[in-house]
């Protein structure tokens, strides 16, 4: 075995600085295993006569081989004599001398070499040498010679060790697994590892990397590959060698795998709105039988919620259960499933586990992950397979509007016109409708049309807007938004820098081609001004006459001008202008200069004229000039071209007249009116001038105008209109709306009915078809509107009365509103109890036959009353027959899960029943149960009879007056009432078994159980709550016939007797299930008691058969 071992020694390089004498071993690096030489080196400035010392090293690395060989430059003059040091293992003591009392020459150079074979151990060792003493050519001690201690460093690569077995664990079928092998050279010279053999088909790597060169202390990572497409275990090896001296045999390693099938477990996905609950499932797909499952469902931290009451297994087929809790605040769902028997899950494949989330309202939209976690699907070695899982998310359906501020946002100035945009995103998944768009700034204008505007998602429309602000420094907007969105509605405040403008201009001048015109120079100046300059650049076409300019009236006696070219700057006139005295320029738009033009040759269009190097000097002499904040220039322009037409229109017809007009320059053309007409109005609109005429006026009619091209209008021209007669329908006079009593008298005058006719036609009235359908309202002597049919407020509260007038040409209808007054009714109002059941069968609910429960008093034959649910509480729960009183849930009742507003599965409701004679003295007594007893999973609830009676009525004799009677329809003078519930026992079914308390020995049966005639119950099960399956003999002539005996309820412990058979039991140990085996061919009879109950037994009949 191989040792590794480091000494540190503390020595000085052999190599010492000039002029320093020195003596001691070489160092130097030889292998393991080998033989080697100790040089002894001195470095004198002085002959030495002989030597002396005592030198040791690491008895486990080397040894001395007993040889020394003097260097060639005393090997004739001198000997040497090594002796063991008694009593210390591995020093020894050296003498080197000269028999004829040579000195050793000064110099530096060997001067003996030793002999040494390396051991087993690698590393670095030192040889000291100790006790040294000099004699020079006097005798004298040689003091100041330094030794120097040698360092042998003994060279070998060491194969580091490896477990032989290197283990994947588990793989996953159809996957590819690597692992890295690490060979490791913890020796201090390089190490090879060559590849030997192979025995390799599921596990692979690359061979080419071989032989590897490992340099000292170093690794290497070989990457080996593993797949397999089946199941199972798998071993297969290879082997190495190295060039480790201590390695004589080849290394093998072996390389093992477990390989198991895939099993995946997935979350659904779903889409869900606000306020909305939906399903999640668990599913898996698995290749080989999952016994038990769990894991973990981690929702979103805000947004959504668990349904607590909707965990559920969705497996059939296998006796597993499930069961859940809700962690982490409930936002985490643990669910565990298992089966007590260790069975299989029934299915390989598909949804096991459901639950229900539902969406809080203003969430906003988007995909939300549905963390899995924690998944454990266990086979039947109770070991963990799940090879994979897959989060589930919701997708929150709805639209988002996101937006941005308008753009461009640079600085802009008061009182002028701004074209910025609005620009809304719809940032959800549904189309985003805007429903509305509130901008109330009086100086705000919409380019674009926002009316029913919709966004598709991930789009955007920009919404340009023109803004005129008025504050300056800073001013706002701000937009209301009404939408469909999450947030419904959102508001957007946009904050604009502003600033006050004072720049030059001049006033807008059309000139017409080649024409004469005055160009205006303007001021305009937030403050007052002491003194303007600017140069000006006119296009060069124009010619213009600077020594005719003239200043504005209002300064001529005030403010100087002075207007001279500009040097190398053609056509560029600079101004002056400047108080004279204290006068100053006020606030506000101020025309400065007037200056003749003259188009010259100028083509046709707008000329920019452009203001430079502008200064306006405030009362402080401070210039306060900013950014034009509009574009000047000469419009040259050809006046329009317009000319007079005709048109025909009839009487009272509104009309868009397109006047006869062109542009030569093909402006885009508005109008004008310059003159009004006679007989209506004319208003310029887009596309033309609208006219309408005064009503009922034909004849003729004329519009004068002019067309405007932006710069100059043309000639006035005229538009005659002829107004042609029509027959105009007839109109009713006006009708004030009415209220009548419901008690009112047939044929009463409702209405006078008169109308007014411009030619004055015959005119005759009719009634709507749907007055005459309401069959309350009809027409006699042709004008008059009478009641015809009876008001009832309760039926029909208000008419509206549609009256047609006609003339023998045309006909025109009006309408007109009748209220009904109410003449108070007779009502009564009782409380409903309705208690909800639990049914352990629900599947057999529908088999069940609960009519005796609902059975109530007939009606009383004429009677004439109405139903209705007050509002409150449980009511919204249940619907109820207007006529009959029949009152049924809208949807069937879960008693696991009751929906009434206390939770405990009794809804109460307030139930309204009205006489509906008007005025009439007969109230309503209500017949019926008031509380009532219904198995869940069904809707029928109760048919609740009433009689309609004098308040000092006794229908039943019984000298109490109905509207205080118990049960007013059954002869019950001591109105006895055990249960004080409000009905008396010869009315009342407090179990709902069909049999009044008053004869009922058992009151408080079991609702929905058997019962005898007594009314107490009667132990029963259902019909096939006992399974029996009979197999027939595997051959004939042979008794191994069976019978399987199974029971559904498991609360109860079965007894099987058949004859000539051991008796046996269904009960919880045997999960409620036996086979009898062993059974001959013939006909057999099995009756089943339930242990504990007196009375019970239920017999069948069977055969074994044999094979045909």
């Amino acid at each position: 075995m191989k040792l590794f071992r480091i000494i540190i020694l503390l020595f000085s390089s052999i190599y010492l600085a000039h002029g320093q004498e020195s003596f001691g071993f070489l160092s130097k690096e030889v292998d393991l295993g080998g033989a080697f030489t100790l040089d002894l080196v001195l470095n004198t400035q002085q002959d030495v006569k002989a030597i002396q010392f005592d030198v040791n090293w690491e008895p486990s690395a080397f040894t001395y081989s007993n040889t020394i060989t003097l260097a060639d430059r005393i090997k004739d003059t001198h000997v040497v004599v090594i002796n063991p040091i008694s009593g210390q293992n591995n020093k020894y003591r050296v003498l080197i001398y000269s028999s004829s009392n040579t000195p050793i020459p000064k110099g530096d150079g060997l001067i003996a070499s030793f002999g040494a074979v390396t051991k087993s151990v690698y590393g670095s060792f030192g040889v000291n040498i100790t006790d040294a003493i000099f004699s020079g050519v006097d005798s004298a001690n040689i003091s100041n010679i330094s030794l120097i201690q040698g360092n042998i460093q003994v060279l070998s690569p060491d194969f580091g060790q490896f477990p032989p077995i290197f283990s994947f664990g588990g793989v996953y079928k159809q996957t590819t697994a690597t692992q890295v092998f690490t060979f490791s050279n913890i020796g201090n010279k390089e190490l090879t590892v060559s590849l030997e053999n192979t025995d390799l088909d599921k596990f692979s790597f690359d061979t080419s990397v071989f032989p590897l060169n490992i340099p000292a202390g170093s690794n290497y990572g070989l990457s080996i590959n593993f797949s397999s497409e089946s199941s199972g275990k798998f071993t297969e090896s290879f082997e190495v060698s190295s060039n480790d001296p201590d390695e004589t045999e080849n290394r093998r390693i072996e390389l093992t795998a477990d390989v198991y099938s895939s099993n995946t477990a997935t979350l659904s996905t779903i889409e869900i709105e606000d306020n909305e609950t939906k399903k999640l499932y668990f599913s898996i797909n698995a290749e080989e039988p999952i016994i038990s499952i769990q894991f973990d469902v981690v929702l979103p931290s805000e947004g959504f919620n668990f349904d607590k009451n909707s965990v559920r297994l969705e497996l059939t087929g296998s006796n597993h259960t499930i069961s859940h809790s809700f962690l982490n605040g409930d936002r985490r769902l643990r669910v565990l499933a298992y089966s007590p028997t260790n069975q299989a899950i029934s299915i390989s494949s598909g949804n096991l586990v459901s639950f229900s989330v539902g969406a809080t309202e203003n969430t906003a939209p988007g995909t939300y992950p549905v963390i899995l976690e924690s998944v454990v699907l266990n086979n039947s070695n109770l070991f963990n397979v799940v090879t994979a899982t897959n989060n589930g998310s919701i997708i929150k359906k709805g639209s988002d509007l996101a937006y941005s501020a308008p753009s461009p946002l640079p600085e802009i100035p008061i009182d002028y016109p701004t074209d910025l945009q609005l620009v809304l995103k719809n940032s959800g998944n549904i189309p985003l409708q805007i429903s509305e768009i509130i901008q109330e700034n009086e100086f705000f204008e919409w380019i674009d049309d926002v009316e029913g505007l919709s966004i598709s998602p991930d789009q955007e429309e920009n919404l340009a807007f023109k803004w005129t602000p008025k504050q300056n420094k800073t001013d706002n907007l701000t937009f209301v938004i009404s939408h469909n969105g999450y947030t419904l509605k959102d508001t957007i405040v946009f904050s604009a820098n502003t600033y006050a403008p004072n720049f030059i201009q001049i006033e807008k001048l059309p000139i017409g081609l080649g024409g004469d015109g005055e160009l205006v120079f303007q001021a305009v100046n937030y403050e007052e001004v002491t003194g303007v300059q600017f140069d000006f650049l006119i296009p060069a076409t124009f010619t213009y006459d600077i020594a005719n300019a003239t200043i504005a009236p209002q300064f001529a006696d005030k403010v100087g001008l002075s207007i001279s070219p500009v040097e190398n700057n053609p056509n560029t006139y600079r101004v002056l202008m400047y108080r004279l005295g204290v006068n100053k320029i006020p606030i506000g738009t101020n025309d400065l200069f007037v200056l003749p033009i003259n188009a010259g040759s100028t083509p046709l269009g707008p000329h920019l004229v452009t203001f430079s190097n502008t200064i306006i000097s405030n009362s402080k002499n401070v210039d306060i000039s900013t950014t034009p904040a509009e574009i000047n220039f000469i419009g040259v322009t050809n006046a329009p071209v317009a000319s007079s037409s005709s048109v025909t229109i009839n009487e009272d017809q509104v009309i868009v007249v397109t006047p006869t007009a062109s542009d030569p320059d093909g402006d885009e053309l508005s109008f004008v009116v310059s003159q009004q007409p006679t007989h209506g109005v004319a208003v310029p609109v887009e596309g033309g001038i609208k006219y309408t005429p005064n009503k009922d006026y034909f004849g003729t009619d004329v519009i004068y105008f002019k067309a405007y091209d932006q710069f100059l209008y043309s000639s006035q021209q005229s538009i005659s209109i002829e107004i042609l007669p029509i027959n105009d329908a007839p109109i009713l006079q006006s009708l004030t709306a009415k209220s009548l009593s419901e008690d009112t008298p047939l044929n009463t005058l409702v209405y006078l009915l008169q109308a007014n006719d411009v030619e004055g036609d015959v005119i005759t009235f009719e009634l709507s078809a749907q007055t005459i359908a309401d069959g309350v309202f009809g027409l006699q002597n042709a004008n008059e509107l009478i009641v015809i049919g009876e008001l009832d407020y309760e039926e029909h509260p208000e008419y509206e009365i549609g009256i047609i007038v006609s003339d023998p040409l045309t006909s025109s209808t009006s309408t007109t509103t009748i209220t009904v007054i109410d003449v108070p009714n007779q009502f009564i109002e009782a409380a409903i109890r309705v208690s909800v059941y639990d049914v352990k069968r629900e599947d057999l609910t529908a088999k069940i036959d609960y009519s005796s429960y609902f059975s109530q008093t007939n009606k009383v034959e004429g009677q004439i009353v109405i139903y209705s649910l007050v509002q409150a509480q449980d009511a919204e729960f249940f619907s109820v027959d207007e006529a009959f009183g029949s009152i049924n849930f809208k949807e069937a009742p879960d008693y696991e899960n009751p929906q009434d507003a206390n939770g405990d599965n009794i809804y109460e409701f307030t139930l309204r029943v009205t006489n509906i004679t008007d005025g009439a003295p007969e109230v309503p007594v209500i017949t019926a149960q008031r509380n009532i007893s219904v198995p869940e999973a069904s809707t029928q609830v109760a048919e609740i009879s009433t009689i309609v009676v004098a308040t000092d009525a006794d229908t039943d004799g019984d000298g109490i007056p109905d509207v205080q009677d118990n049960c007013p329809t059954t002869f019950n003078p001591d109105q006895a009432d055990w249960d004080n519930d409000g009905t008396g026992d010869v009315c009342d079914d407090s179990d709902q078994d069909g049999i009044y308390d008053a004869m009922d020995q058992c009151k408080t049966s079991t609702l929905g159980a058997m019962i005898d005639v007594n009314g107490c119950e009667v132990f029963t099960l259902p019909q096939d709550n006992i399974s029996l399956q009979a197999l027939q003999t595997s051959c004939v002539g042979s008794n191994n016939g069976k019978a399987v005996f199974s029971a559904i309820d498991t609360d109860y412990t079965y007894i099987i007797q058949i004859d000539g058979q051991p008796e046996q039991r269904l009960l919880t140990a045997n999960n409620h299930q036996f086979t009898y085996s062993g059974l001959n061919p013939g006909a057999y009879q099995a009756c089943i008691t339930v242990l504990g109950v007196e009375g019970y037994e239920q017999c069948y009949s069977f055969s074994i058969t044999e094979p045909a």
